[in-house]
């Protein structure tokens, strides 16, 4: 589409493509298909006096937009799921080192008993196919594999749809809203159960909620929503459903197969360390001494570090790597600067493998970790609610290596 030729009209070929050249009459850029980089072709020249004429492609076709769209889109970070996966990702000949087998086995077959596929990075021009596609990928496997031990009538599998009114609202005729409509319908025979998670219910497709056996309904202010969930159950429990504007935080109410009697219930929040990170915006801190908190001091923003982390789809920041050259090491001017900033404070002996004690300074924000060997490390710029995660662990370690490790500023003490 983009070439151009030494040769005019119908005596175009392969052999007639006019590369840019270097020096020695090289071609400087053959292109990569694989990795979406085009060829570099010599610039048009018709001129008389030229040594050698130079033509534009001859092709019929004409999709070149839309062949630089594709191309945009196979360079963009945030499709690399769909474009390279990794060892799902076919060579130039089409070929590709894992089959679905291996994918199915990380998804439902590994040691633990939950999997959780995030996808609330994946551009939303997409989600819905994505989400149709993935659950029609476990949904036709465990169906047709319904009489081996991994299928779902051996192993029942629970799909929980978080979100669930951004892809299958009402009178959606996606893909996603499609495949979940056959597994409310149909998976309960072949040991496929779906879980509808929601904060609008009123925008969920009223005949996926319907098939719903059990609901579980937290406060709705709404009464929109209110009507929806109500609708769904028998019209004895009005009465009871009316209290839903005035719930407190975790409290529900139960109706369904799961429980013998209609029920409301205060549901336990999980441990401090088992809680999603899912905690407010920091607005007002008083004595902050931290990054958050609009009542402090703006400090000096670096918007390059902001554009960085948005390119590479990561949200931790790639600060840890600077401050690797002067803050981890054991001299230098700026780890002598932190140093005399920074006072000892108080241990906490904990149980740990590898982790003798711990401490917290509230004032400067400052975690203080002793390990078993003797060292002792201070994290900076920790909020408390990080500390009180670390104390409350059940793993200190896995814990500090998930949470604490690579992602805040430290030093050597």
């Amino acid at each position: 589409m983009n070439s151009t030729h030494t040769s005019p009209g119908t005596g175009q070929s392969r052999k007639t493509i006019a590369f840019e050249l270097d020096s020695e009459g090289r071609p400087i850029q053959l292109g990569d298909p694989i990795r979406v980089i085009p060829p570099k072709f010599r610039q048009q020249n018709l001129a008389s006096g030229a040594a050698e004429k130079i033509y534009l492609s001859a092709s019929p076709l004409n999709f070149r937009r839309q062949l630089d769209g594709l191309a945009s889109k196979l360079r963009d970070p945030r499709f690399d799921f769909l474009f390279r996966p990794g060892p799902w990702m076919p060579n130039a000949d089409g070929k590709t080192t894992a089959d679905l087998d291996l994918l199915m086995e990380k998804w439902i077959g590994g040691p633990q008993p939950i999997t959780i596929l995030e996808l609330s990075g994946v551009p939303h021009s997409i989600l819905t196919n994505l989400i149709g596609t993935l659950l029609r990928i476990i949904y036709d496997a465990l169906f047709w594999a319904r009489n081996l031990s991994e299928g779902g009538r051996e192993r029942p599998l629970l799909l929980v749809l978080e979100e669930a009114h951004t892809y299958i609202s009402q009178n959606d005729s996606g893909p996603a809203a499609n495949t979940v409509r056959r597994i409310v319908k149909e998976g309960r025979k072949y040991g496929i159960g779906a879980m509808i998670v929601s904060q609008r219910p009123s925008e969920i497709d009223t005949t996926i909620l319907s098939q719903c056996g059990t609901i579980f309904a937290m406060r709705l202010a709404n009464q929109a929503d209110r009507a929806h969930v109500v609708g769904t159950v028998t019209d004895n429990l009005e009465g009871l459903f009316s209290s839903l504007p005035i719930l407190r935080i975790g409290e529900a109410i139960i109706v369904g197969e799961a429980v013998h009697l209609p029920i409301r219930t205060l549901i336990d929040p999980p441990a401090a360390n088992r809680r999603p990170d899912s905690s407010d915006p920091l607005i007002y801190v008083p004595d902050a001494k931290g990054p958050g908190g609009w009542n402090r001091r703006k400090e000096k923003s670096d918007y390059k570090e902001m554009v960085s982390i948005w390119r590479k789809q990561e949200s931790r920041s790639p600060r840890i790597v600077e401050d690797s050259n002067d803050i981890g090491k054991e001299s230098g001017p700026k780890i002598e600067a932190k140093r005399k900033k920074v006072k000892k404070v108080n241990q906490i002996p904990v149980s740990s493998s590898n982790i003798a004690s711990v401490g917290y300074d509230v004032a400067t924000q400052t975690l203080q970790v002793e390990f078993l060997s003797g060292s002792l490390y201070q994290y900076f710029d920790v909020p408390q609610n990080i500390f009180d995660e670390f104390i409350n662990a059940a793993s200190k370690g896995k814990y500090f290596a998930a949470q604490i490790k690579g992602i805040y500023r430290y030093a050597k003490v």
